[in-house]
């Protein structure tokens, strides 16, 4: 499992604490490192304009945080049905009218992470090095992972709507919880005491493990 230094750093990258300059590396100094910029760093549209990983990052505090919230009094409908909203505002604002988070949502986050780093463009620019290449088919299965936790939510998300008691309803926000956790932490499918990349497995940590991997071998070439 990760330590608590390393989710810790995590929420520091999505507050903003930490960033991912490198005096060995000059980030815009090629077009592929300009694409981890994005991810990283700076992003037209998400809030603040800041990186789409810390952006995902803070979305997802925001979701587990309201599922949280929901849980304490879960036997009031009205009032899990209010968090629930909260939770599908801050994972895809498509799903809600309104809620907590930054408005941009962590799928949309995550689907601009894989399309930055993986989707159509990046592995196929010219001066991609075999680091990030490598990197890239790993960073893929984690964002994939993300999306897939978070359509399942989705779905989760609508039955909770539905339903008519407390129990039910409660019941629907604790797997929500779980799903929310799997995004930001990852789950270890496989029972190894390890959080890998793998598929089934990485979440927005182990994509903020890699980028770091990535970043901090480009500076030592």
């Amino acid at each position: 499992m990760k330590s608590r230094g390393f989710l810790g750093w995590c929420v520091a990258l999505a507050l903003g604490v930490v960033t991912f300059s490198a005096p060995a590396m000059a980030v815009h100094e090629a077009s592929s490192h300009l694409h981890v910029d994005h991810v990283l760093q700076s992003w037209t549209g998400t809030p603040g304009e800041r990186g789409l990983l810390p952006t995902a990052l803070a979305e997802s505090a925001a979701a587990r945080r309201q599922a949280e919230l929901a849980l304490e009094r879960s036997d009031d409908l009205d009032g899990l049905k209010l968090h629930l909203a909260n939770v599908l505002y801050a994972v895809n604002p498509a799903l809600a009218e309104s809620g907590s988070g930054l408005g941009y949502g962590l799928r949309p986050a995550a689907a601009a992470i894989g399309e930055h780093l993986h989707l159509g463009y990046a592995v196929a620019w010219e001066d991609v090095s075999e680091n990030q290449k490598n990197q890239v088919v790993r960073l893929s299965a984690s964002v994939s992972n993300v999306l897939m936790w978070a359509d399942e939510l989705a779905v989760l998300g609508r039955e909770v709507e539905a339903a008519s008691d407390p129990t039910g309803a409660a019941q629907g926000l604790r797997d929500i919880l779980g799903l929310v956790k799997r995004i930001a932490e990852g789950f270890d499918a496989n029972g190894d005491g390890e959080i890998s990349w793998e598929k089934g497995e990485g979440g927005l940590a182990q994509i903020a493990e890699q980028m770091r991997l990535m970043l901090a071998t480009e500076g030592s070439t």
